[in-house]
């Protein structure tokens, strides 16, 4: 079953940088972008996303990354975990193939503690952010965020933590469950974009959507139709 799913990530992989090899760059004012990926990755993923294919996102998003740009991913659940040394700057595809490769996929179990994950992102924007790059946090969450400890002003907190940041938040909202009123106002709050995946085989398309949104671009070739149904495909057939 693992190596049928890694030929299949690879599979998606290879029609991305067969259809999407063209693009229009519209006023891009900055020399790279650096993201910083959120992923929850807690208990309530066993349901929402079984197959893990928010991981398989992960690495499509990292795959399109230019050389120049910075990605540091944080797996959030009742405590955050990076899942990379930082924010790391992709030197070239060879560095950018080992990054991919190290990668873990960890199980999804325990709480969605969320004001954590803004705080190990906060440490490594002040450890490694580069001044000349667009910043950007990509967070992708299946529901509210909460820990085994109430706190009244829980979201509250987290919502502060991000303003104190200044970067937009772009957000992928899994299931309808996730869009939720302290999303809309984290990002209102920040400046970022929610996007929807009704369910977890939609996940694809909208990293696709937080990338062309963060890079400013627009996919100019005939044959996107094609790879959506290619990946629709793979997906249903998983």
């Amino acid at each position: 079953m693992c190596k049928v799913r890694i030929k299949r990530s690879l599979f998606i992989f290879s029609l991305v940088f067969l259809f999407l090899s063209v693009y229009e760059v519209q006023a891009e004012d900055f020399d790279c972008i650096s993201a910083t990926v959120l992923l929850d990755n807690s208990g309530s993923m066993k349901k929402n996303d079984p197959q893990g294919l928010r991981f398989s996102g992960l690495r499509l998003f990292i795959s399109l990354l230019d050389i120049g740009d910075q990605v540091g991913v944080i797996s959030f659940a009742t405590e955050s975990t990076s899942l990379t040394e930082g924010l790391l700057t992709i030197q070239d595809n060879q560095n950018k193939r080992k990054l991919l490769d190290r990668l873990d996929n960890p199980p999804a179990e325990g709480y969605t503690d969320l004001e954590s994950a803004f705080r190990l992102a906060s440490q490594m924007q002040e450890q490694g952010g580069a001044n000349l790059c667009q910043f950007a946090i990509v967070l992708l969450t299946d529901g509210k965020p909460e820990t085994a400890t109430v706190n009244p002003h829980y979201e509250q907190d987290i919502i502060e933590i991000a303003k104190t940041l200044g970067i937009p938040v772009w957000a992928i909202a899994l299931t309808p469950s996730a869009q939720t009123p302290f999303l809309e106002k984290l990002i209102a709050e920040t400046g970022g974009f929610i996007i929807p995946a009704k369910n977890s085989a939609d996940l694809l398309e909208a990293y696709l959507g937080v990338f062309s949104q963060i890079k400013d671009r627009t996919v100019l070739h005939e044959n996107l139709s094609t790879l959506e149904v290619c990946i629709s495909t793979l997906i249903s057939s998983a």
